[in-house]
């Protein structure tokens, strides 16, 4: 049964998303729809700003971002993720304002948040390979990048699922790298099917990025094979959190890829 302090840091949490949805983000997306391309760059960066802001300020919670210098941030690329619980978008939204995100079909279509992801440019996992690669294709010429979970849902354990072949299919087909994004600890806050906050530390790992794979069914399985066990040797012994060391920093001394500026992201508008 959760303690009182466990619920009233799930309240402090779940009042932070309110404030950035309805007070800041929901209100920007709609008031800037009827401008088109022109404000994309601007509704990302609103997201980013309203993740690095829900990110900082996660009751005790501490945060750490590692090897954001190492990931092939200049170009567009397909990141690929474990996923172990809802805070997983947080973190790693708040890393980049160029990022959208392959999503399932309930979010994308829900009423209450749904209008501001698909301003986003989020894509549904269900439009298909074809379409997808042609959406993924525009995105990238102008700049982005797209986050997909292999294992297309949230572990309830905290270990490592089945990777399945989609994201390092669209790799191959549209040679983009692959840039591996561990996190560590998530599910020990927030576990699937959870409903209060717990007090832990956060680790988001960002590791070198892999060169596309060659597009054909043996080289795409043979990548997604070796990313999984890269994954399982980064989580530890079984795929799980249990060995990973925190420092105490948290998100306030991160700072964004040097290529993201206003300047930038405007020439993408």
């Amino acid at each position: 049964m959760p303690n009182i302090s466990d619920s009233f840091r799930t309240l402090a949490i779940a009042l932070l998303f309110l404030i950035g949805l309805f007070g800041w983000l929901l209100p920007m997306t709609l008031l800037l729809a009827p401008f088109g391309k022109h404000t994309e760059a601007m509704r990302h960066r609103l997201m980013w700003r309203a993740c690095r802001f829900a990110a900082r300020h996660l009751p005790g919670t501490k945060l750490e971002v590692k090897g954001e210098k190492e990931a092939e941030w200049q170009r567009p690329s397909v990141l690929v993720s474990n996923h172990q619980s809802s805070l997983d978008l947080l973190c790693l939204l708040m890393l980049s304002p160029r990022l959208v995100v392959v999503t399932n079909q309930r979010q994308w279509r829900n009423a209450l948040y749904g209008a501001v992801i698909r301003r986003l440019n989020f894509l549904p996992i269900g439009m298909g390979f074809d379409a997808m690669q042609q959406q993924v294709g525009r995105l990238a010429k102008e700049g982005y990048s797209v986050v997909i979970f292999p294992e297309g849902t949230r572990s309830r354990n905290g270990r490592l699922g089945r990777f399945h072949q989609g994201a390092f299919a669209l790799a191959a087909h549209l040679k983009l790298p692959l840039v591996p994004v561990v996190l560590h600890g998530t599910d020990r806050i927030f576990p699937k099917g959870s409903h209060t906050f717990r007090r832990g530390k956060i680790e988001v790992e960002i590791l070198s990025a892999w060169p596309a794979p060659d597009n054909n069914e043996a080289a795409i399985r043979e990548t997604r094979h070796k990313m999984r066990a890269h994954f399982m040797e980064r989580l530890g012994k079984g795929g799980g959190n249990g060995k990973v060391c925190y420092s105490d920093t948290n998100l306030r001394g991160y700072s964004p890829p040097e290529y993201i500026s206003d300047t930038h992201s405007s020439s993408h508008a």
